[in-house]
């Protein structure tokens, strides 16, 4: 079987889900089955010896005269129109990722293709509902969906022979809403290789004697930094430092005034979180909506024990590599940091299992079982 990959939004092989597909086109490589991969735009010229079909789907500028979501929009709808226009249709299938393919598959289904699209997160109307309800509590107006755009991508998982998803948490809301479990397959993420070729790092006990906490990521709504922050200002026991490594976007500082005189919490901003891994005992990400964030991969392989949710997709093993709370509950996560902060040891055991549990998720993994489903 061969395959017509497509991916926009993005630079093919560099960063985000232009860095997942990288190794997704890899994979179908590996095992011959990639017929043409089309890309907005690549880090390189050729995947193998397949030269990148390139189209203009990204255009500069834009950003200058409509709304960043807008921008998302008409950037993710060209790229589906222009796929469409120059994809390969003697192949026997197509790869396309969420919000981005539309026109392609309408196109390869007509050519009695097999459709397989990939979705990063949950299925976009419970993201949604998830936002939104967030959005309320915080009494702000969410602008983060373009609706014309959702109903687009609805109609791509209606139209797609096979979904895949990053994980069961992922794939659960699919099912919720009406899709046979067969229908969805789980491909977890993988963790780069830079982190996994490093040794296991030494106990820090005896240079950070108190419990140190790191959360990755852009420090906005729905990755539930505010009920991070929240908890890390009610324990009772004694602290080291909480930071905060990422972007802030402009809607959440309004709330971020109260901590910023909170000594133990520290504010990067965007930054290479890496030195803050090595100083951590514990990677705190109590996520609302995620598929399966990358962060919790990397943290895992930096030997830190996890605080998440299960709404975070991560693999990790609750109990095992750290502690599960409750979406949206400080509760939760003020109990779990307790337990974890007067037993450091126990701490530093679940980050040691945490290490060795990611070591199976490697990123050629994750490109041989996108390959797989092709063989």
């Amino acid at each position: 079987m061969s395959v017509v990959y497509s991916i926009g939004g993005c630079v093919l092989g560099g960063s985000g889900i232009g860095r997942t597909a990288g190794f997704a086109v890899d994979g179908l490589v590996r095992h011959n089955v990639l017929n043409q991969v089309i890309a907005a735009n690549s880090t390189k010229p050729t995947v193998g010896s397949i030269s990148v079909t390139r189209v203009p789907s990204h255009i500069p500028g834009l950003r200058h005269f409509l709304p960043q979501v807008m921008v998302n929009t008409v950037g993710d709808a060209l790229h589906g129109y222009l796929t469409a226009q120059v994809m390969h249709t003697d192949a026997d299938a197509f790869h396309g990722w969420a919000g981005m393919a539309l026109p392609a598959i309408q196109k390869a289904k007509k050519r009695n293709m097999r459709v397989v699209l990939e979705r990063a997160s949950t299925h976009i109307l419970q993201q949604k509902q998830i936002l939104d309800d967030e959005y309320k509590v915080r009494q702000i107006t969410s602008n983060a969906y373009n609706m014309w755009q959702v109903h687009r991508e609805v109609r791509e998982y209606e139209l797609a022979d096979q979904i895949i998803v990053p994980s069961t948490y992922a794939k659960k809301s699919f099912v919720d809403l009406g899709f046979k479990p067969e229908s969805i397959t789980v491909i977890p993420f993988g963790v780069s290789s830079d982190f996994l070729n490093e040794k296991p790092r030494e106990s820090i006990l005896d240079k950070e004697p108190y419990l140190n906490a790191l959360y990755v990521g852009e420090v906005g709504f729905r990755k539930g930094i505010l009920y991070a922050l929240e908890a890390w200002t009610r324990l009772s026991v004694p602290k080291g430092q909480f930071y905060v490594v990422g972007p802030i976007i402009d809607q959440i500082k309004p709330f971020l005034g109260k901590y910023a005189h909170d000594d133990t919490i520290v504010f990067t901003g965007f930054t290479d979180p890496k030195p803050y891994y090595t100083k951590s005992h514990v990677f705190l990400f109590p996520s609302l909506e995620e598929g399966s964030a990358l962060v919790t991969y990397e943290a895992m392989a930096q030997c830190l024990a996890l605080v998440t949710t299960d709404n975070a997709g991560s693999v990790m093993r609750d109990g095992t590599d750290g502690l599960l709370v409750k979406p949206q509950n400080v509760d939760s996560i003020v109990n779990a940091l307790t337990m974890l902060s007067t037993d450091l040891p126990l701490t530093i055991t679940y980050g040691l299992n945490a290490r060795s549990h990611v070591e199976d998720y490697t990123w050629d993994r994750y490109g041989d079982t996108v390959a797989s489903l092709y063989q």
